[in-house]
């Protein structure tokens, strides 16, 4: 499947300046949102899961050098071992809400 998703806005919430209750409680803590469109085509959980991480906004290593179109990783992950088969489908009971 070729890649479908688009990119259209991304944006961060950083905790560095919030007063937390517990001095230590900061640890630089960030929220970061990226809003992708899905195809118009419907499409299985499985290839909508490999068009994600085959997504160049996937691609962050959240070190400080932002999206990288070549990037290896995603957070502290290799992106070789990101796959669709690595996920597991959880329903409502088992994901505690």
């Amino acid at each position: 499947m070729q890649n479908t998703l688009t990119h259209e806005v991304g944006i961060l919430i950083n905790s560095r300046s919030y007063t937390f209750r517990e001095p230590r409680s900061p640890a630089y803590r960030w929220v970061d949102l990226k809003r992708l469109r899905l195809p118009p085509e419907p499409v299985g959980d499985e290839d909508l899961l490999a068009a994600l991480i085959g997504h160049e906004q996937f691609r962050d290593d959240y070190a400080g050098g932002g999206v990288l179109p070549e990037g290896i990783r995603h957070g502290p992950y290799w992106l070789r071992a990101v796959t669709p088969d690595a996920y597991e489908a959880v329903g409502r009971e088992e994901s505690g809400n």
